[in-house]
């Protein structure tokens, strides 16, 4: 009879750790499901916002560029935006030498680089990162918004 109850407290413990190892498996399915939906929703976020951005950023280049010319007192600096290309900022002289900046976003990977090409040209790439409440451009570390950006852009034509 002894022997009975050890055989039944083993096969009662038994069936406790299949219970409780099922419920951490079904625990971690759904921390695991709802991961993958925050992922899939960030996701899309980042494709939304991130042309948002992108459309901010633009803006803000032409304000920037029609705030220069006035300071100058001369259209030396331009903006080119097509829809298949890079936007771009100019500067120098019409059918001179120029600097120019190209951006581009890549909305797929909601990342944005742009070149300078001209004397002092350079590169850099920033992607999206989700805030609090928006998404900002992140630079290694650091949180960019579009305004510092454009300033960046601007002083990086400007010898």
């Amino acid at each position: 009879m002894a022997r009975d109850n050890w055989i039944s407290d083993a096969a009662n413990k038994y069936g406790t750790h299949l219970q409780e190892k099922r419920s951490q498996q079904e625990m971690q399915r759904r921390a695991e499901e709802r991961e993958r939906e925050r992922r899939e929703r960030l996701s899309a976020e980042r494709e939304t916002e991130g042309g948002k951005l992108w459309a901010e950023l633009q803006y803000i280049l032409k304000g920037n560029v029609k705030q220069f010319n006035e300071s100058y007192g001369d259209d030396v600096m331009r903006t080119e935006a097509r829809a298949d290309g890079p936007f771009k900022v100019k500067l120098g002289e019409p059918g001179g030498v120029e600097k120019i900046a190209a951006l581009t976003y890549a909305p797929d990977v909601a990342t944005l680089t742009w070149e300078i090409f001209g004397s002092n040209s350079g590169s850099l790439t920033v992607g999206l990162l989700l805030g609090e409440r928006e998404l900002q451009f992140m630079s290694g570390t650091a949180y960019v918004t579009t305004e510092a950006i454009a300033q960046q852009i601007i002083e990086a034509l400007v010898p």
